[in-house]
């Protein structure tokens, strides 16, 4: 997959229903299909169970695209970092640093995860589930499961 500049979505690559990305996550645990398997084996390490994946992990909205792997995975990750407190701009570029991602014909891989990242920003803070403290970002408390 490239980036095109002028058609900025590609919506066939994206499933944005939480009811269904919800049924599929839980489908593919049951049946221990590898790719959850492993996610779900990672998440326990980090104390963290896949059955229990917050809303805001679930897009609604279409996102830039570029990671090879489920948004879903991707925002759950940046939420799991901010979980631990607040966190700069450039801890969560990291995060989606490590993760793989399609290569682009128009513009440079830095340039394409930092954008893909201020589109998940920009959403969740219009969600209400960031918020922004000078360089610092931050869960707010009711995305904060207990």
């Amino acid at each position: 997959m490239t980036y095109d500049a002028e058609n900025k979505y590609v919506r066939r690559h994206q499933n944005i229903c939480p009811r269904h990305l919800r049924r599929q996550i839980i489908r593919g645990l049951r049946y221990g299909k590898p790719p959850y398997r492993q996610i779900q084996s990672g998440l326990y390490q980090a104390g963290f169970n896949l059955n229990a994946i917050p809303d805001c992990c679930l897009p609604t909205v279409y996102l830039t695209p570029g990671p090879k792997i489920p948004y879903w995975y991707v925002l759950l990750q940046l939420w799991l970092t901010l979980s631990h407190g607040p966190q700069s701009l450039e801890v969560l570029e990291h995060v989606v640093t490590q993760m793989p991602w399609h290569k682009s014909a128009f513009i440079n891989d830095t340039d394409w995860r930092r954008r893909c990242l201020m589109d998940v920003l920009q959403w969740w803070t219009a969600q209400q589930v960031i918020t922004w403290h000078k360089n610092l970002i931050c869960l707010n408390e009711k995305s904060i499961i207990k």
